[in-house]
């Protein structure tokens, strides 16, 4: 019902906007209108009358106000279908941003379910790398597809450089889980030459699931509706952020948070880890 009303107003606004033009042209129909009448009294339809020699040129020009009107009234309609579009739009936009955080909290979760699954394959052994046995306790969460999809709504109802924002994220996401079961499915695979990965590696995957928290984090002011920028590429501040929210509070990834600052530009001394 309010929906209803809402569309009413917006018609009688838009009726409103346009009611000069509207006057304008029913004065021309009108004066059109008494000219004919006029004419018709004064014998200028007759046969060899003045309106006769023109004929051909009156009825051109008729035919000419006609399809100017028209083509008004067509316009005027088109105007109308596309208010209406960008308004829907709009409240599309609004209703999946009001959900917005709840998905940006679940890929979070899906971040740090992922950085605490490879923190405990880090910590397993005292080794510089994982192997077979330790790879196959190492349990992913699943890929959160519902979420993915409400972003990827707000992507198509949103500004461009929101949806630019979320396709990182979303990118960051893919690449990832892929990373991750690719590295699991080839260490397990028994026609593999692969039985190991070096902890080194593991810290690109740290570093990885790191960026999507972060990713996702930037994005919170957004979806709450506190601000109407939105985060971009994270930095070393907010990806040590992220790991120190997803756990990571031992000395073994102090070489993890000094390889963050080292890419970002942020001299640091070399870390001996035992």
């Amino acid at each position: 019902m309010a929906g209803k009303q809402e569309l009413q107003a917006q018609a009688f606004q838009w009726l409103r906007a346009r009611l000069p033009r509207f006057l304008w042209a029913a004065t021309g129909l009108l004066i059109a209108a008494a000219l004919v009448v006029l004419g018709i009294r004064n014998d200028l339809f007759r046969r060899d009358g003045d309106i006769d020699h023109w004929q051909t040129l009156i009825t051109g020009g008729l035919a000419i106000a006609a399809a100017l009107i028209g083509g008004y009234f067509v316009n005027a309609q088109i105007q109308l279908a596309r208010s209406q579009e960008a308004e829907r739009l709009r409240r599309r936009h609004a209703a999946t941003r009001a959900t917005m955080s709840l998905t940006l909290s679940a890929l979070m979760e899906y971040a740090r379910l992922c950085g605490r699954a490879l923190r405990i394959l880090y910590l397993s052994n005292r080794r510089t790398d994982v192997r077979q046995a330790e790879m196959e306790a190492f349990e992913l969460p699943p890929v959160p597809a519902d979420k993915i999809e409400k972003l990827a709504e707000i992507i198509e109802a949103g500004r461009p450089d929101v949806g630019k924002v979320i396709a990182q994220v979303l990118n960051k996401l893919q690449v990832q889980d892929g990373r991750l079961r690719s590295a699991k499915a080839e260490v397990l695979d028994p026609h593999s030459h692969t039985r190991s990965v070096p902890k080194i590696v593991l810290d690109d995957y740290i570093i990885d699931a790191a960026d999507l928290y972060a990713g996702c984090e930037g994005l919170l002011d957004y979806a709450r509706d506190e601000s109407e920028e939105v985060g971009g590429q994270p930095g070393a501040v907010e990806l040590l952020h992220a790991l120190t929210l997803m756990g990571f509070h031992e000395q073994a990834f102090a070489q993890v948070k000094a390889r963050i600052n080292r890419r970002h530009g942020v001299i640091v001394a070399p870390i001996d880890v035992e």
